[in-house]
C-alpha cells in the first residue's frame, strides 16, 4: 500500500469511492460499503434507520457508540462521510446499549 498524506487519504477514502463521483453515491451505499466495514473492524456496527430530507438517523453499537473515541468517530468519520452524500445533513445517532450477561442467564454447564 502506498503512503498517502492525510489529505490524500481523505480524498481517496471519500471522494474517489468507488470509482465514481460522490454525488452518484447513495446514502445507503456510504453506510453499507464504507462506514459499516470501518466500524465492524473495531468491533462496532452501524445501521441506517431512516433518511428524510436532511435528517439522517443511524443506529450505532459497540466501541463507536460507547468507546473512548466515540466522540471522535462521530465527528471525524461518521458525520463527514454522511455529509459527503447529504450536504448539511442533521445526523442523529441512536446508541445501542450493550446487554450485560446476568448470572441468572448462565447455563448449567457454566456454573
Amino acid at each position: 500500500m502506498r503512503n498517502l498524506t492525510q489529505a490524500g487519504r481523505e480524498r481517496c477514502f471519500l471522494d474517489g469511492w468507488p470509482r465514481r463521483k460522490v454525488h452518484e453515491v447513495t446514502l445507503e451505499d456510504m453506510v453499507e460499503s464504507v462506514l459499516r466495514p470501518l466500524l465492524q473492524a473495531d468491533g462496532g456496527d452501524v445501521e441506517l434507520v431512516s433518511a428524510e430530507g436532511k435528517r439522517v438517523v443511524l443506529r450505532i453499537s459497540g466501541p463507536a457508540g460507547y468507546g473512548a473515541g466515540a466522540q471522535v468517530v462521530r465527528q471525524q468519520v461518521i458525520e463527514p462521510a454522511i455529509r459527503k452524500v447529504v450536504a448539511d445533513a442533521e445526523v442523529e445517532l441512536q446508541l445501542v446499549v450493550p446487554k450485560a450477561k446476568r448470572r441468572s442467564d448462565k447455563t448449567d454447564d457454566e456454573g
